[in-house]
């Protein structure tokens, strides 16, 4: 109104809208992983729950997308597989979508990797076996994406050989030729695979050419070296069927201790409390019995998605992002016969525990040792009469020759050296330490004796079959001294010369007799233990 007389005023009508806040969904943290000639991983955070979508190109223009993926996660990942040129720069960006809104990520970029070449198994053909005699030999292929998975697709190896890995190896037990054929599969995406046909034939080993290879126990490449382990032949498990509800508001839960034994291991949360979606949650297992410390996994179904387990301390935390029910089983184990947390095996141990073998590489010819007689495991004995017991496969009677100077004062018994009857306070650490030391003790004297030959080998023959020699060269043992090896001897004693230009020793010879019509079949598995052993050594 204004103040002239008559008084005058004026009217407008206006509005104001009160709207909700835009809908929005920030991408970030956007990567590429998993990269391979012909495959890639995409992976982004959202700070919503939203769908998932890759474009992707050898542009910026894209040219292709991925399915769309409607679950509402925040964080995504998409494998993308096929259709890609090897070596080539590709473009990409990330898509996520809520009702109302997408957001599209700024551009990047990721490189394939070189391609591998035509795939083919490059093994073209096998040497004959021995019937009873160990037999091994590696498969090799070129080409496409490692590793690679070996199987017989026809026809079947001798009896008594499989094939494990790239390897067919055993003992065969009936003579006669078998013909089948081997196939490879590669790693890539799709697989790639191809086929050889195969022969091996197994004679009787009566035959001058069938007693075997005179340079086998010289080649560090005629056998493969067996892997080491983490030993858990004695490692105690439990398990325990638990549920988390996850809801959209707050859920009551409890969790109860069982009692249990003192020491047998056993998971002793016997619930879980509900979790809210999209709150943060955080609850820690318990265990009790056996040794610790434990390690954690989820043995059958799966955690809230959100969720993770920390397999040290056994926390379940994370911020559940779905609400349902999930079941799970968690799984347990104790550090009972295992060597410890971030040790791989028991080898660990032997540059402390070793006494020094002069002039070998201890650390490397007690590891090879260990990988052949046990893959690293305590818990083991052999067939043989008297057993060999334990992580180095030693007879309780020579270890008792030299237990006291590995700080073992009491008699040590084949259950003692595989983690048995132990005494107060002892442990498997213990029984791997002495184990260890004891074995290099009794290197030693092999070194020492009258037929060591002067190589490395020696001492793994010597190990295996027998140390015993004498001055009248008696052929009971797999140091001694041949007499006839020599395929032009015609008066005892004659020796020939091995791969180092020294007599051969008995281990090595292939023959019984001077006619050389009789195989020295006593002796294979040595020849075989050298040969692995040489695998292992010179690796």
């Amino acid at each position: 109104t204004d103040k002239s007389t008559p008084q005058k005023s004026a009217t407008k009508q206006l509005s104001i809208k009160v709207a909700t806040q835009a809908a929005s969904v920030i991408i970030s943290n956007v990567a590429s992983s998993n990269i391979t000639a012909s495959g890639v991983t995409i992976t982004w955070t959202t700070d919503k729950p939203s769908t998932s979508q890759v474009e992707y190109g050898t542009t910026t223009a894209y040219g292709t997308s991925t399915f769309l993926s409607s679950a509402l996660v925040t964080s995504h990942s998409v494998n993308i597989t096929g259709g890609f040129t090897a070596d080539t720069t590709y473009n990409y960006r990330a898509i996520s979508s809520i009702t109302g809104f997408t957001a599209k990520s700024q551009n990047n970029t990721f490189k394939t990797l070189p391609g591998t070449g035509a795939f083919s198994i490059t093994t073209s053909s096998l040497p004959d076996a021995v019937q009873g005699t160990a037999y091994s030999q590696a498969l090799s292929a070129t080409g496409g994406t490692a590793p690679y998975a070996w199987s017989v697709s026809s026809g079947a190896l001798p009896a008594g050989l499989s094939i494990s890995g790239s390897n067919i190896s055993g003992t065969p037990t009936a003579i006669g030729t078998s013909t089948f054929t081997v196939k490879a599969e590669d790693s890539s995406s799709p697989k790639q695979s191809a086929t050889k046909p195969l022969t091996i034939k197994v004679t009787t080993g009566t035959a001058a050419t069938n007693c075997g290879d005179p340079g086998l126990v010289c080649s560090n490449t005629a056998r493969s070296c067996p892997a080491l382990v983490k030993d858990t032949s004695s490692q105690q498990s439990s398990t325990k069927p638990l549920s988390i509800v996850v809801s959209t508001q707050a859920a009551k839960g409890s969790s109860q201790d069982v009692p249990l034994s003192a020491s047998l291991l056993s998971v002793t949360t016997s619930s879980l409390p509900g979790a809210i979606q999209n709150r943060p949650y955080s609850q820690s297992l318990s265990a009790s019995g056996g040794a610790p410390p434990y390690a954690w996994l989820i043995s059958q179904g799966s955690l809230p998605t959100g969720l993770t387990l920390n397999r040290s301390n056994g926390t379940i935390s994370g911020t559940p992002t779905r609400s349902r029910t999930f079941n799970f089983t968690v799984k347990v184990n104790d550090s009972t016969g295992s060597p410890p947390v971030g040790q791989s095996s028991w080898a660990y141990l032997i540059p402390s525990a070793a006494h020094s073998i002069p002039g070998v590489n201890t650390t490397k010819f007690l590891e090879a040792i260990m990988s052949i007689e046990t893959n690293g495991r305590i818990n083991i004995r052999s067939g043989s009469t008297p057993p060999s017991c334990g992580i180095m496969q030693m007879q309780a009677g020579e270890a008792n020759k030299v237990r006291t100077r590995c700080g073992i004062n009491h008699p040590v018994s084949c259950e003692w050296l595989e983690g048995k009857n132990l005494e107060q306070g002892e442990t498997f650490e213990i029984v791997a330490r002495a184990s260890i030391c004891m074995a290099s003790e009794y290197s030693i004297s092999i070194k020492n004796g009258s037929c060591y030959g002067g190589q490395v080998r020696d001492l793994a023959a010597g190990y295996n079959g027998g140390v015993g020699c004498d001055a009248k060269n008696k052929k009971d043992n797999a140091l001694a001294k041949s007499v006839s090896c020599s395929q032009t001897a015609t008066a005892q004693p004659k020796y020939d010369l091995d791969c180092n230009g020294r007599a051969t020793l008995r281990y090595e010879c292939l023959w019984d007799d001077l006619a050389h019509t009789q195989c020295n079949a006593g002796f294979a598995e040595t020849r075989d233990y050298a040969a692995k052993f040489n695998a292992c050594y010179e690796k």
